[in-house]
């Protein structure tokens, strides 16, 4: 299975995320080491429009064999797009076809080799359409608001959907996950067809990983947490 990890070098959230150093070395540096260690894995490469992140890239082990498109390196292009451009450059440069990849988040420095393996295992042997990693979450759907301009707050459900929420003890709710985007085995035929199937096929199965290994760097304090975690595990 190919890995392919997108990288952007123009995050807002967090400035130069990508490889802004963590615990020693570039954030990025951990979703590839957690790649090569996957015994499923059989080459990884990166995909980004920046200079320093490729050679950061390819100083972890990673591949980077060009460059990815402006077109396909801004705020609002799909990371799935960009690993398309991938597989095409791939097929045309190299003749190698792929029908599934693995889409591998550089944001995700918690992930291991061990749950890329499993979340690809649970694609190539359950004829699942995709396979993700899921994070188990505590918030309700139930009990999410969003706050109007004059200050009301309004439910998401009957606001937006017309749907009214059934209030009731989290306990009663059943457990509820989130796609963490660790990692996600896609399909290429798929991704094609629905750029965002994953999220909604019917056919797409999930692993549940540990909370500690879901964390997604978006701003300075999960960057903080991050780095918590990784001295946690450093430590047993």
């Amino acid at each position: 299975m190919l890995a392919i990890i997108p990288a952007r070098g123009g995050s807002k959230g967090l400035p130069r995320k990508n490889i802004l150093p963590l615990r020693g070395k570039p954030m990025i540096a951990y979703a590839i080491e957690a790649a090569l260690d996957a015994a499923r894995i059989d080459r990884v490469i990166v995909t980004t429009e920046d200079e320093e992140i490729a050679q950061r890239s390819i100083e972890a082990g990673a591949e980077v064999p060009f460059m990815r498109p402006a077109e396909l390196a801004t705020d609002t292009a799909p990371a799935a797009r960009a690993c398309l451009h991938v597989i095409d450059t791939l097929a045309a440069e190299e003749g190698s076809a792929r029908g599934a990849f693995a889409l591998i988040q550089a944001t995700n420095p918690l992930v291991i080799g061990k749950d890329i393996d499993a979340v690809v295992t649970l694609f190539e042997t359950t004829g699942a359409s995709a396979a993700v990693s899921l994070q188990e979450i505590d918030d309700t759907l139930e009990g999410i608001v969003e706050q109007a301009e004059d200050g009301k707050i309004l439910n998401v459900l009957s606001h937006r959907y017309g749907v009214m929420p059934r209030l009731a003890p989290r306990q009663q709710l059943g457990r509820r996950y989130r796609i963490s985007g660790s990692v996600t085995v896609m399909d290429v035929v798929q991704t094609r067809y629905d750029i965002n199937y994953y999220f909604h096929h019917p056919e797409v199965r999930g692993i549940v990983l540990p909370m500690a290994r879901g964390v997604d760097i978006d701003n300075k304090l999960d960057f903080m947490m991050a780095g918590l975690l990784l001295d946690e595990r450093a430590s047993q």
